[in-house]
């Protein structure tokens, strides 16, 4: 029974550190994502805004 002060605590602390490991690795997925997303939309509309420009001077 005197231990078991010792063992919640260190099983709570190894838990608190794999959420805050999985949260971290979440979060770079997420900005992963939102970067490709993102560059990949600027990408087409640049394409987008170079075939309209050609278009007015036809």
């Amino acid at each position: 029974m005197d231990l078991l002060l010792p063992i919640t605590t260190v099983v709570l602390v190894i838990l608190g550190s794999v959420c805050l490991f999985i949260s971290i690795e979440n979060d770079r997925r997420v900005r992963e994502f939102n970067s490709k997303s993102l560059s990949s939309q600027r990408a087409r509309e640049s394409d987008d805004s170079s075939k309209r420009s050609t278009e007015s001077f036809a």
